[in-house]
């Protein structure tokens, strides 16, 4: 079965700062969904194209971060398939009712979520095109770009055309689905993160600041794509793209 790119997520310690800066920053709507098993979430709709997410509150001893949730199958099942290449389970598979998902690290650090796939996390057959606000862009960058992209071809099925260079991969997932990008990062370090689409980046990269963001990488044209990159109120790692 392949296995798209279904979900978004933030996770951070102040989740009402979060929903104040992500819904005034790019006009997502959100709706509080009280967890059964006590967890605090923030479903986002971002009425733009591309995924929806949530903000989830994570206690004070875990790291923000900001990922994504791929659909497969079977979570238990991957999860083994995962931990055998060299990753490991963060949170295991989960029943909240409303959907069944897992966390995993990859053999590089990120964490990256699971769902279970069901009609309603997979792609809908003719998408809204990705507007202003949209998250349309899933980024892994490693200490080794070859080898993460050989972990994440044999835990998902993906093909990754690596056609520059630099060897940066451009996924395929077979499944529709927002795309993804897998390599190396230069400075050795890596990170996982997604893009959000708007059509002037220096300007929302202001706007960042003024709400409590920090820009960390300003407007920059790599020719086939223009992207900045900022953190949030709470360190997480977010990207823009230029629409």
């Amino acid at each position: 079965m392949p296995n798209p790119i279904v979900h978004f997520e933030v996770m951070g310690r102040n989740l009402d700062a979060l929903k104040a800066f992500y819904t005034g920053l790019f006009g997502w709507h959100s709706e509080d969904w009280p967890m059964p098993n006590g967890t605090n979430y923030v479903g986002i709709d971002t009425h733009a194209g591309g995924i929806n997410g949530g903000l989830v509150a994570i206690p004070d001893e875990a790291t923000p971060a900001a990922t994504c949730y791929i659909a497969v199958e079977d979570p238990a099942a991957t999860l083994k398939k995962i931990e055998s290449l060299g990753g490991q389970t963060l949170v295991p598979v989960t029943d909240v009712g409303m959907v069944v998902f897992a966390v995993f690290m990859d053999p590089q650090g990120h964490p990256v979520g699971l769902v279970k796939a069901d009609d309603s996390t997979q792609p809908q057959e003719a998408p809204k095109p990705p507007t202003e606000g949209a998250v349309g862009w899933f980024q892994l960058m490693g200490p080794d770009g070859p080898k993460l992209q050989d972990f994440y071809r044999s835990a998902f099925g993906w093909e990754i055309d690596t056609h520059d260079e630099s060897g940066y991969g451009e996924v395929d997932t077979k499944a529709g689905g927002i795309g993804a990008g897998i390599g190396q990062d230069p400075e050795g370090q890596g990170h996982v993160t997604f893009f959000i689409q708007t059509a002037d980046i220096t300007a929302k990269l202001k706007a960042i600041e003024a709400a409590g963001g920090k820009t960390l990488m300003p407007e920059t044209d790599m020719g086939g794509v223009v992207f900045g990159m900022f953190t949030d109120p709470d360190g997480c790692l977010v990207g823009l793209y230029k629409g």
